[in-house]
């Protein structure tokens, strides 16, 4: 034990590491697919949500797109424990105390056909079903751009002048979102190629 605790002290493992944590990372990245040259290890399932909502958003945040923030996940999920975690999860009465201070998500039907697959629908039709979830989830995005697109026409047509930080704004806002609906478009296309095998 003692042999053990002199190895393998633990410190957050953003600025520390030890050698069982190195080799532990040499041996997951030697096994990843290409690219994913990385390992990251944090406390626990809670921690993991937390960052992998974090690098999300970070993604987006270097390449300038820092406003790109919106998040879909499963009703009836659970993530974690912490507040980030308990926003994209699902289940609502863990959810409605915290509501006010929990990140904006959009929360779709789970895909899970033993409680939620109808007498009357086949296991295609009910995977349609959960999949047009996703995209009427990508609509309220479209939705959101049209009335921008919208604002922004009507008041260029009635000739009122907007200060060049308020268009720069709603000009980037509306990019941002054009680029989210067609990324979002995107995957959507791909989980429902990739589900149906359909090319």
């Amino acid at each position: 034990m003692k042999d053990q605790m002199d190895a393998l002290s633990f410190a957050h493992t953003g600025f520390f590491t030890n050698q069982p944590l190195e080799d532990l990372a040499d041996f997951l990245t030697s096994r990843a697919p290409d690219g994913l040259d990385y390992a990251y290890f944090v406390s626990g399932g809670s921690e993991a949500i937390e960052t992998a909502l974090k690098l999300a958003y970070q993604y987006f945040w270097e390449k300038g797109e820092g406003h790109r923030h919106r998040y879909i996940a499963r009703r009836q999920s659970y993530h974690g424990n912490t507040l980030g975690a308990l926003a994209v999860g699902g289940n609502m009465w863990r959810r409605e105390q915290f509501s006010p201070i929990l990140i904006d998500v959009d929360h779709i039907a789970p895909c899970y056909a033993y409680r939620d697959q109808r007498a009357d629908e086949s296991l295609e039709e009910y995977g349609l079903r959960t999949a047009n979830d996703l995209d009427n989830a990508v609509r309220r995005f479209l939705g959101l751009l049209g009335a921008a697109q919208e604002l922004v026409a009507e008041i260029k047509s009635a000739g009122l002048a907007l200060s060049a930080d308020d268009t720069e704004s709603l000009d980037q806002g509306i990019s941002a979102l054009i680029a989210s609906v067609k990324a979002l478009q995107a995957v959507q296309t791909g989980i429902l190629m990739h589900a149906f095998n359909r090319e």
